[in-house]
């Protein structure tokens, strides 16, 4: 193995770190810890609304306290795909399936996917821009959030007869 093949999987490994870090400071509610994942100057949108855009690492810790409105919750990640652009800018896609019971029991669950710009700042990876696009979503989560992309069937595609 080489030098940089070594570098690289390091790097790829602490972006992943960062990624899985942020749900798990989400669900315990340690706002503090999992707005320093993200640069100073951040740019966060999970949906078309105000109230889920924010800019600024501070923004972010404020916008995010409407997660109290739950009684717990549990994002899990996975399908993490992380692309370099140089040595200091990676951008990263990851699958999330985010879990929320709120205090009367009724439950919302969605299943989506963050896509990340990163950027290594004083030897740390930290998150500079991150979009969330909604793949789908059972009756009990009501926030719209931008669908993700995903290619139409091709034309005189018909459903196979038997399924549904």
């Amino acid at each position: 193995m080489t030098e940089d093949y070594l570098l690289d999987l390091i790097a790829r490994q602490r972006i992943e770190t960062v990624l899985i870090d942020y749900c798990a400071h989400l669900d315990r509610m340690d706002l503090a810890a999992l707005g320093a994942l993200f640069t100073t100057d951040c740019r966060v949108i999970y949906g078309d609304s105000p109230a889920l855009r924010s800019e600024g690492r501070a923004a972010l810790e404020t916008s995010l306290a409407r997660m109290w409105r739950w009684q717990r919750t549990a994002h899990h990640l996975s399908n993490v795909r992380i692309r370099f652009q140089g040595d200091a800018t990676a951008e990263a896609e990851s699958c999330v399936l985010a879990w929320h019971e709120a205090p009367d029991g009724h439950t919302a669950t969605l299943y989506g996917r963050y896509i990340d710009r990163l950027v290594q700042r004083q030897g740390h990876w930290l998150i500079a821009e991150r979009r969330m696009e909604m793949n789908g979503s059972d009756s009990g989560f009501r926030l719209p959030l931008p669908p993700a992309p995903r290619a139409s069937p091709p034309a005189g595609w018909q459903v196979p007869e038997g399924l549904d």
